[in-house]
């Protein structure tokens, strides 16, 4: 497998986030308006919490946004993590992962994130690394759509 370089997003890759947004589960339920998606992805940029995955030719392979005390002011939130189609199930999501739990556990013994009740490979893949399930939170986003929060402990 090769091997990412993760940086900081730039605003001229928010087309190429947007694209590994498309073709997801994420996208079908959160991101299909291309104004909000443009804005999610600009306010990420702005405040540095966008990081691109790039594969050996610097092509994006993927994104994350992470907000370093998102979650109850204090500890690091995975706010998004996507992967482009054609990249996808090839462990360029559990290298990303590892990436954030890199930078999240540097001033902090917790980690965050949340999963859709319908994303079942991100859940599966979540479990695998370690996380756990702590709460699940109804309708938050979107009605009839559960968030289950997630945290891993720093070992």
């Amino acid at each position: 497998m090769q091997k990412l370089k993760i940086i900081p997003g730039k605003k001229h890759q928010i087309t190429d986030c947007s694209t590994c947004l498309r073709d997801s589960q994420l996208w079908d339920h959160y991101f299909s308006n291309d104004d909000h998606t443009q804005s999610f992805l600009t306010e990420g940029i702005d405040r540095e919490e966008i990081h691109v995955a790039l594969d050996e030719s610097n092509e994006v392979v993927g994104f994350m946004r992470i907000d370093l005390k998102g979650a109850f002011a204090k500890f690091p939130l995975l706010r998004v993590i996507a992967v482009r189609k054609e990249f996808r199930k090839m462990g360029f999501g559990e290298e990303m992962l590892s990436f954030y739990e890199k930078i999240g556990f540097k001033n902090a013994n917790k980690l965050f994130l949340f999963v859709s009740d319908f994303n079942k490979q991100a859940k599966k893949l979540y479990t695998k690394t370690g996380y756990q399930k702590v709460g699940e939170i109804p309708d938050l986003y979107i009605d009839d759509i559960t968030e289950y929060l997630m945290m891993k402990v720093k070992s």
